[in-house]
C-alpha cells in the first residue's frame, strides 16, 4: 500500500514536468535562414522631390550662433536656407555646437569642403545669394497660419517668405516680383479662420506642392524644418491636436471639430505611403491618436520637426562605392536554458533625436564597449542624412548594434493598415534595409497584424521587437518564420526598474526547460537624467545570471530554439500554472490515499 501510494507520488510529479514541458515547449516550425547583409544599388528611395546633389561639394559657412535674429528674419533665412539647398548642398549653418562638430565631420571627409564665410545680416545672404532665387512671398508674421500656407510656394516658385514689415528692406536689396501676397488672399477671400484657410490652401497650392509628402508644423516657428520642407515643396498643415492631456503642455483645448475634419479629408485625398513629416502636438495621448489617424489613412510619420540643416544633409550622398555595414560577430553565445536579454534605446525613428540627444547625450556616455546595446535608427536616415548614419556606423563598437526603428522607414501603427496600405507601406522597405543592413525591425502596435507584417517582409529581418513598452512580459510569438517579441519598457524610475527586474529574475523559473528571451524598449528620454541607468540595470541582471545580448543575437538565439508552437495558443506561464495546479492536487490525493 505504501509503495503503491508513493508510485501515484512520483506519478504525479512526473505530470508537473511533462505538462510544464508540454507548456513550455519548443516550437513547431523550421527557423527562417539568418540574415546577412545584402547590398543593392540603389541611388535613391524617398520622395521624388528629394533628389540627389548636383555635385557641388564646396559649400559655405555661416556661423549664426549669439545672433539675435527677429522672427521676421528667422523665417527669411528659413527660406533662404531652403532655397539655396534646393538643388546641391551648398549652405551649411551653425546655430550650435552639435551643428559644429558635424560640420567638422563632414569638412574633414576629404569629400565636402565647407568655407566660412561672415554676413552683417540675413539681408547680406539675401544679396549674396540672390541667384537662387526668383520671387518673394509675402506674409503677415502675426497671422503665422500664413507662413505654414506659404511654405510650399516658396519651394515651387523658388520665392523668399517675407514678412510683411521687413519687405521694404528686402526689396530694396532685392527686387523681384511679388510672387503670392498672402496678407491679400486671406484679405480678399475672407479667410476669416483656420479651417478656411488651410481648406483653400488645399485646393489653391497642394495641386503644384510636393504630390509624395506632408507635414504637420507650428505655424509660428521661423526656422529649423520649415528650411526642409521650403526645399522640397512640401503642403504644410499645422501640429493637429486631437487630445490634451499633458499636464505641462499649456492651457490649450483640442482643436474644433471642424479643423480635424478637414485634416481627415486631406488625409483622404492625399496618396497612401507617403510620409508626414514634421510632428503633432508634442503630448503623449495626443501623439497616440494623431498616429492612428494617419496610420489609418495609409501613412506614416518621420518625425523632424526641429531637425536643422537638413536641406544640406538629405542633399549629401555617400562616395561612390561606400556600403553602410554593420560590424556583425563570427559567432554569438551558445544556446541554453537560460534567460537572455537585449535592451533597444527607444525613438530612433526621430531625425532630430538622432542628430543630436543620441548623440551627445547617449551615445557620448555609453561606455563603449561593456554593455550589449541596441540602438534604433530610422532606415530613412539613409535619405534623410546618411552621413550621419555613416559616422554612427563607422564608431560603433563591438557591443553596439543598430535596429530598424519603427516599422523600417517611418512611424506607423500596423495594426491600423489594412492589409493593401501594409503591402505599399513595405515594398520599399526591404531594399532600404539591405543599403543600411538593417535587419532586425522594431515596430509599435503591430497587433494582428504580425503575421502580415512578417509576411511581406520574408527572410529581410531575423527578428520583430514590438511595442514601446508593456509591464507585463508576453512570451514570444512566431509568424512566417519571424519570431515576434513584446517589449517591456525600462525606464529610469525606481518602481519601474525594481518591477523589471523582479520579471526578469522570476523568469529564470521557466528556464528548467528551455532558454526565455527579453526584450527591454529602453526609454530614451530617462537619459537625460542619468545615460548610464541602461549599463546598471543590466549589470544587475548579469549579476543575477542573466545573459545580456545584443539584438541580433538575441535573434539568432531565438531561430536556433524554435520559437513559436505552444506559445501562440496559450501564454506559457497560464499553461504552467494550470498544470502545476493539476499535478499538485494529483499529489494531494496520492498523500491522502497514503495516509488512509
Amino acid at each position: 500500500m505504501v509503495q503503491r501510494a508513493w508510485r501515484n507520488v512520483a506519478f504525479a510529479c512526473l505530470l508537473v514536468i511533462v505538462a510544464g514541458t508540454a507548456a513550455l515547449g519548443f516550437g513547431q516550425f523550421s527557423p527562417a535562414p539568418f540574415v546577412a547583409s545584402c547590398m543593392v544599388d540603389r541611388q535613391w528611395i524617398g520622395t521624388p522631390t528629394l533628389a540627389p546633389s548636383d555635385g557641388t561639394n564646396n559649400f559655405t559657412v555661416v556661423d549664426i550662433r549669439g545672433n539675435s535674429f527677429s522672427a521676421a528674419e528667422r523665417y527669411l533665412l528659413a527660406s533662404v536656407d531652403g532655397l539655396v539647398n534646393k538643388n546641391g548642398t551648398n549652405l551649411y549653418l551653425i546655430a550650435s555646437d552639435i551643428d559644429a562638430f558635424w560640420f567638422d565631420y563632414i569638412n574633414g571627409s576629404g569629400m565636402y569642403s565647407g568655407h566660412l564665410r561672415s554676413f552683417a545680416s540675413v539681408l547680406d545672404m539675401v544679396d549674396h545669394f540672390r541667384a537662387y532665387f526668383d520671387g518673394i512671398i509675402v506674409f503677415d508674421k502675426d497671422d503665422p497660419d500664413q507662413a505654414n500656407m506659404a511654405t510650399p510656394l516658396c519651394g515651387a516658385n523658388k520665392s523668399l517668405l517675407v514678412d510683411q514689415d521687413i519687405y521694404p528692406a528686402v526689396k530694396a536689396v532685392f527686387d523681384a516680383p511679388v510672387t503670392y501676397n498672402m496678407t491679400g488672399i486671406v484679405a480678399d477671400n475672407v479667410l476669416a479662420d483656420r479651417t478656411a484657410k488651410y481648406a483653400y490652401a488645399f485646393e489653391n497650392f497642394y495641386p503644384i506642392a510636393n504630390q509624395s509628402a506632408l507635414a504637420y508644423y507650428a505655424e509660428d516657428a521661423p526656422h529649423h524644418a520649415r528650411s526642409f520642407f521650403i526645399a522640397n515643396d512640401i503642403f504644410t498643415l499645422w501640429r493637429v491636436l486631437y487630445v490634451h492631456s499633458a499636464p505641462d503642455a499649456g492651457d490649450r483645448d483640442p482643436d474644433p471639430q471642424d479643423q480635424l475634419d478637414l485634416v481627415a479629408r486631406i488625409l483622404d485625398e492625399t496618396p497612401i505611403n507617403i510620409p508626414i513629416y514634421g510632428y503633432p502636438w508634442p503630448d503623449g495621448n495626443n501623439e497616440g491618436a494623431a498616429v492612428t489617424q494617419i496610420s489609418r489613412r495609409g501613412k506614416y510619420v518621420i518625425a523632424n520637426d526641429w531637425a536643422f540643416n537638413l536641406p544640406f544633409l538629405a542633399k549629401m550622398r555617400l562616395p561612390a562605392g561606400y556600403t553602410l555595414n554593420q560590424s556583425r560577430p563570427a559567432t554569438h553565445p551558445a544556446l541554453e536554458n537560460k534567460v537572455y536579454v537585449a535592451g533597444l534605446w527607444s525613438d530612433g525613428d526621430n531625425i532630430q533625436y538622432v542628430y543630436n540627444f543620441m548623440k551627445f547625450t547617449l551615445w557620448d556616455n555609453r561606455q563603449p564597449g561593456t554593455v550589449p546595446t541596441g540602438w534604433t535608427i530610422s532606415a530613412s536616415c539613409y535619405d534623410l542624412m546618411p552621413w550621419i548614419m555613416k559616422w554612427y556606423y563607422e564608431n560603433a563598437t563591438y557591443s553596439d548594434y543598430f535596429v530598424a526603428a519603427l516599422s523600417g522607414k517611418g512611424y506607423m501603427y500596423p495594426r491600423e493598415m489594412n492589409d493593401a496600405m501594409l503591402q505599399a507601406y513595405y515594398s520599399d522597405v526591404p531594399p532600404l534595409l539591405d543599403l543600411t543592413d538593417l535587419h532586425e525591425l522594431h515596430t509599435m502596435n503591430i497587433g494582428d497584424k504580425a503575421g502580415t507584417v512578417a509576411s511581406l517582409l520574408g527572410d529581410k529581418v531575423n527578428i520583430i521587437f514590438d511595442g514601446y513598452g508593456g509591464d507585463t512580459y508576453d512570451f514570444p510569438e512566431a509568424y512566417h518564420g519571424t519570431p515576434v517579441l513584446h517589449s517591456l519598457y525600462l525606464t529610469l524610475q525606481p518602481n519601474n526598474t525594481e518591477e523589471q527586474f523582479r520579471n526578469v529574475i522570476n523568469l529564470k523559473t521557466v528556464t528548467l526547460t528551455q532558454p526565455v528571451f527579453v526584450f527591454f524598449n529602453i526609454h530614451c528620454w530617462s537619459g537625460s537624467s542619468d545615460p548610464l541607468f541602461w549599463n546598471k540595470f543590466a549589470a544587475r541582471l548579469q549579476a543575477a545570471g542573466v545573459e545580456i545580448v545584443r539584438p541580433d543575437a538575441l535573434a539568432q538565439l531565438a531561430h536556433q530554439a524554435h520559437i513559436g508552437g505552444a506559445f501562440n495558443v496559450v501564454p506559457a506561464n497560464v499553461m504552467l500554472a494550470l498544470s502545476m495546479a493539476v499535478a499538485i492536487a494529483a499529489i494531494a490525493v496520492a498523500i491522502r490515499r497514503h495516509r488512509s
